[in-house]
């Protein structure tokens, strides 16, 4: 805040990728609160948070910032110079992907200045990307225009999400019963183990058949790629790579 005029922070949540982890209410609602309280005491700075939703329709509480953002709306005198930003992505949400299709909504207390700011959007975005594709957009419309549609989506959805969650429960288990110290997964896509050299490990592991990502600060694993009756298993071997390789 000290070294320049406009500040953008970028929050995944919930279900963050690599981690797989997610905010609390108590802590969605702490973060507005540190935002709008940065805002209220530089009156002369811009402070945006931009909420990266990409994951919310395979996390636990798909509704989780909506509700926390309606309370804070409600509770708060909304700083003017706070803009809070959601992104949605219709290519996870809907499994689109390469479809690489979304949208961003903008929260903030003044009409006008919404409509300033989408018209910016819209000549930039022209401008950098010509027209967004129009075969996913048609698809969302086609499915949430039709009730049918919508609740056969809705349970394909949950049919996911519930495989997600089989999924990181037989993971979990297995790590806790090796003593890999993963981080505490909650919902989404990924899992997480910290490492200070995770190049070793991911070798280690591609050797005998799974393949991790390797981040800076530890492995990422796609536990949206890996069959439920593989789910121990894949643990096991990452118990066994991580072993031999610290």
């Amino acid at each position: 805040m000290n070294d320049q005029d406009n500040v953008l922070s970028w929050l995944n949540d919930p279900a963050h990728n690599p981690t797989g982890m997610s905010l609390t209410p108590e802590s969605r609602a702490r973060v507005l609160e540190i935002f709008a309280e940065a805002a209220r005491s530089n009156p002369d700075k811009g402070v945006t948070l931009f909420i990266d939703g990409a994951y919310a329709a395979y996390s636990m509480d798909h509704h989780g910032w909506g509700i926390t953002l309606g309370e804070f709306s409600k509770e708060c005198i909304w700083p003017g110079n706070l803009l809070v930003c959601y992104g949605f992505s219709a290519s996870k949400s809907h499994t689109l992907y390469g479809q690489r299709c979304g949208a961003l909504m903008m929260l903030h207390p003044n009409r006008a200045f919404i409509d300033r700011l989408v018209e910016v959007m819209l000549h930039t975005g022209r401008g950098t990307w010509s027209g967004a594709a129009r075969l996913p957009q048609a698809t969302l419309h086609s499915i949430h225009s039709d009730l049918d549609k919508y609740v056969g989506w809705l349970r394909e959805r949950d049919r996911l999400q519930q495989m997600l969650t089989k999924r990181r429960q037989l993971f979990n288990d297995r790590c806790e019963k090796e003593g890999v110290p993963i981080l505490p997964s909650h919902d989404g896509y990924f899992a997480f183990l910290p490492h200070e050299t995770p190049e070793p490990i991911a070798q280690a592991a591609a050797a005998r058949g799974l393949y991790v990502v390797p981040l800076k600060g530890g492995i990422r694993i796609g536990l949206c790629s890996i069959p439920t009756y593989h789910a121990d298993q894949a643990a096991g071997i990452l118990a066994e790579a991580w072993r031999i390789s610290s």
